[in-house]
């Protein structure tokens, strides 16, 4: 498969990168089983995306380089001549440590399992007790919470003027994908007809997932909080798995 991003500059260029990635599926067609591949493709997408948000956040970081120096060139007497500084780095050749990208996933990872998992068990466990919901009660609300978590967090981070920006391009990539899943000519007057809708989306699929999540864990004991939660985490590959056959 080939994989490719295109990233716009602060100066309006589009810069491009393409490359041929094996899928860990493609690798081992043997783990091309339903419930099973669902897990693997979710590994992939988060395998890319990192890929795609270095190579980004590589540009970015090229671009506020370059501004620095401009800024201080203009800082220069008008008459001097700005002396080149050898240890100085090439603007084209900063890159975002791998580390600390690893490091922001591994970060947000966490708190997204946190938010989404562990804090709609500490809002339905004391309701769950004082309400004596059923195991189906119980887990319907649970997703409710997580929904409503969801929804809010996505609309949080709208009001960011970057997010924004970002969720205008995705709007125009579903688009896109659908004008070229129907087999017309991909100009801009042929796209603008197509839906911003798009079924294999990723939002699409973390909504399936807290849907399908409701039902995986309506078998899921309340003893604890504690033991809820590791439990959620060893299920979370099976309702991943659930989650893809319904969108496949």
């Amino acid at each position: 498969k080939d994989f490719g991003v295109a990233v716009r500059r602060s100066n309006g260029e589009i810069v491009t990168t393409c490359e041929n990635v094996d899928s860990v599926i493609g690798k081992f067609k043997w783990l091309d089983k339903p419930f099973l591949r669902g897990t693997l493709a979710l590994i992939d997408s988060m395998a890319l995306g990192i890929k795609a948000l270095k190579y980004s956040a590589d540009i970015a970081m090229a671009d506020a380089v370059e501004e620095e120096a401009a800024k201080k060139a203009d800082r220069e007497d008008a008459g001097s001549q700005a002396v080149s500084d050898p240890q100085a780095e090439d603007p084209k050749k900063v890159k975002v440590n791998d580390i600390a990208v690893g490091a922001m996933m591994v970060v947000g990872l966490v708190l997204g399992l946190a938010l989404f998992m562990l804090v709609p068990i500490f809002v339905v466990k004391p309701l769950k007790t004082a309400w004596e919901l059923p195991a189906w009660g119980s887990a319907a609300l649970e997703g409710a919470v997580k929904i409503t978590l969801f929804v809010g967090y996505v609309l949080a981070i709208s009001l960011m003027k970057d997010i924004r920006r970002v969720f205008q391009y995705h709007g125009a990539e579903h688009k896109t994908i659908n004008a070229y899943e129907s087999k017309v000519e991909l100009t801009v007057e042929n796209v603008l007809q197509h839906t911003k809708v798009h079924v294999r989306c990723g939002t699409s699929f973390i909504l399936v997932v807290l849907l399908a999540s409701i039902v995986v864990f309506m078998f899921v004991p309340w003893q604890s909080i504690v033991m809820r939660f590791a439990y959620k985490l060893m299920l979370l590959p099976l309702v991943a798995g659930i989650a893809y056959e319904v969108i496949r």
